[in-house]
């Protein structure tokens, strides 16, 4: 075990800054993107409690949300997201920031975001007794047999204002994470081994917090808990600054890599990028999945059990800590993902995920009325998926990489906000669902969550129910993605292909670069193995490429004059930690034999430390190769 740390802590020294062979990303570049990742995973404790939703108990007992409000204002929500997707999209896809595309949207939309969460729990609570207006409810089949009036008081107006400037803006900062993300490398492997890093990492803070809340809630206001707007004053501030700082990370020590021309600005058109993506099949078949996603995960009501099945302090303490432990069943698939994945590939992994899916909100479907807290056990089987599914991200950048080999356009951000469009539209449809099942277990539209779920029957039934809905959005979901055909040979197929086109663009315009040169060299003698596919868009310029492979000799000894260099400062750094380390060693091991009397072999303990050692034994043969050179 000791080996394997010290082993682990020289990779981590040796790749810090430099990464390792066939890779783009340091570790250090890794770590600081997974910090961005950290940053929304701050930003992630605001939504997770504070947000349009039944199950949050500030929502319901300060709010005093109903379904019927809920929905309306879901609603409204909806009409607001139609109208920033497009500019956001234009925004972000001719971004030509020095710093990058994607960077320039980091730091100013996360203060604006953590700001506007940081003032809704200080909404005086008088305000929530001050009816704004009233609007009438009249007769809907099966949700709300008679007609009735909806009130919207100017607390509940106040908060959603609020709610929607940082749900805007946060948009900024996820799409800016998602784009660094899709292009912080080229390679598809890498991509893959990334996710799993921030995936494990980056949730670290929401855990913690989403952890300790509900337990200093039930320490400072008892059995009021996480129902006090205090609770959200204290850690709301917290989340704040450390979103800050993560994101400050990312934004001054990533770097985005796209395989584009040198001299390529990027210009996209609204309908440009539209109509672009409109021919894109993976980009409806992640849409149709997106869809189908949004009411599976209903079926995961921890936060009902905690609060009206079980009750009191003690379900306000399992709030928290149910929290924290539904959230490690994502850890097993985030660490062996990259592995499975490169064995088996993404889609059957996706595949296998949806369906495990569908056999755990079925047994829910048939304990949970009868035993909730039995339905805690197939929830967390619901959250393994999850960190399954965590690598469809990774297939989105494949298929950003296959509509640039399509269309010739980096669409990251028409990609995301056009998606978030029809899912908004499709929204308006959807959204009816939860309502409709919450009416078949007696629960009307303008009931109060924290009255009507006194009764243990609509409690049982809305168990079952919303149970019902999440198993029916799972046997969707699952269907997406046995149509997807775009496997790792043909993305890595792909990827060489846009290196020959971003080859041709430079060496026209003279400013092909040694980058340039070592790619195409790697392509040509790849040829021979190569698939039909890419075999002919070799044939296609095999002239220019021929040509271009002419400079591959003098690139080459520049590249590797570089690297010798950059290896060499990697080399003596290592060994002089270790040479300092022995030193230390020896010193010890002296004092120890004098403090016992006994004669010390100074010369034989060095020899077997030295066997042992990683670059001290290696110094003799590297400083022979250096005269060498």
């Amino acid at each position: 075990m000791k080996e394997k740390i010290i082993g682990g802590y020289y990779k981590l020294k040796e790749y810090w800054k430099h990464p390792p062979k066939g890779y783009q990303v340091s570790y250090k570049e890794i770590a600081c993107f997974t910090a961005g990742i950290g940053g929304t995973s701050f930003m992630g404790v605001f939504g997770a409690w504070v947000s349009l939703a039944a199950t949050l108990p500030l929502m319901n007992a300060y709010f005093r949300l109903t379904p019927g409000v809920i929905l309306i204002l879901g609603w409204v929500a909806s009409v607001i997201t139609l109208i920033r997707s497009p500019i956001f999209s234009m925004i972000i896809d001719n971004s030509n920031s020095k710093n990058g595309k994607f960077k320039p949207f980091l730091l100013w939309p996360t203060a604006v975001t953590a700001l506007a969460y940081c003032a809704i729990p200080y909404i005086p609570e008088r305000l929530m007794d001050v009816v704004a207006f009233e609007m009438p409810l009249p007769v809907i089949p099966y949700i709300n047999e008679t007609a009735t009036q909806l009130s919207f008081s100017w607390g509940i107006l106040l908060m959603f204002a609020l709610l929607q400037i940082g749900q805007s803006f946060n948009q900024f900062v996820n799409q800016a994470l998602s784009g660094i993300q899709q292009t912080i490398t080229t390679n598809s492997q890498e991509r893959t081994n990334i996710n799993s890093v921030h995936s494990i990492f980056g949730q670290i803070p929401s855990s913690v917090l989403n952890l300790l809340l509900p337990i200093v809630a039930v320490w400072v206001a008892g059995t009021r808990g996480q129902y006090e707007p205090l609770i959200y004053q204290i850690f709301f501030p917290i989340c704040t600054v450390g979103a800050l700082l993560c994101e400050l990370l990312t934004y001054l020590f990533t770097k985005e890599r796209t395989v584009l021309a040198v001299n390529n600005v990027a210009k996209v058109g609204m309908l440009q990028g539209l109509k672009a993506l409109a021919k894109n099949k993976y980009f409806w078949l992640m849409v149709v999945y997106n869809v189908f996603l949004g009411f599976r995960g209903v079926a995961n009501f921890y936060q009902w059990i905690c609060m009206y099945s079980i009750g009191g302090s003690l379900g306000s303490v399992l709030y928290g800590v149910l929290s924290a432990v539904l959230g490690t069943a994502y850890l097993p698939a985030l660490i062996l993902g990259p592995m499975v994945y490169k064995k088996v590939g993404k889609k059957k992994a996706v595949c296998f995920g949806n369906l495990l899916f569908v056999l755990m909100t079925g047994l829910q479907l048939l304990l949970c009325k009868s035993y909730p807290v039995v339905s805690l056990v197939f929830m967390y089987g619901q959250n393994f998926v999850l960190g399954i599914a965590i690598v469809t991200t990774v297939m989105t950048s494949d298929a950003l990489d296959y509509e640039q080999y399509k269309s010739g356009l980096r669409l990251e951000g028409a990609w995301a906000n056009y998606q978030n469009v029809l899912l908004t539209i499709l929204g308006f449809f959807t959204s009816i669902l939860t309502p409709l099942f919450l009416s078949f277990a007696g629960v009307g539209l303008n009931d109060q969550y924290d009255v009507v779920f006194q009764n243990q029957d609509t409690l049982s039934n809305a168990y079952f129910y919303y149970t019902l809905l999440g198993f029916i959005g799972a046997v969707l979901t699952a269907i997406p993605f046995f149509f997807w055909d775009l496997d790792e040979k043909k993305h890595a197929d792909i990827v060489k292909i846009l290196h020959i086109r971003a080859a041709e663009t430079d060496w026209k315009e003279k400013v092909l670069t040694d980058e340039d040169i070592l790619k195409i060299h790697a392509i040509l003698e790849e040829e021979g193995r190569s698939s039909a596919f890419l075999k002919r868009h070799i044939v296609e310029k095999k002239e220019l490429l021929t040509e271009i492979d002419k400079s591959y000799p003098e690139a080459k000894a520049r590249l590797d004059a570089a690297t010798f260099e950059a290896e060499k400062n990697i080399f003596l750094s290592n060994l002089l930690v270790e040479e300092k380390r022995l030193e230390r060693s020896v010193l010890v091991a002296r004092q120890k034999a004098e403090k016992k009397g006994l004669p010390f072999d100074e010369e034989g303990f060095r020899r077997e430390k030295i066997a042992a050692s990683r670059f001290i034994k290696e110094k003799e043969k590297y400083i022979s190769e250096q005269e060498a050179v």
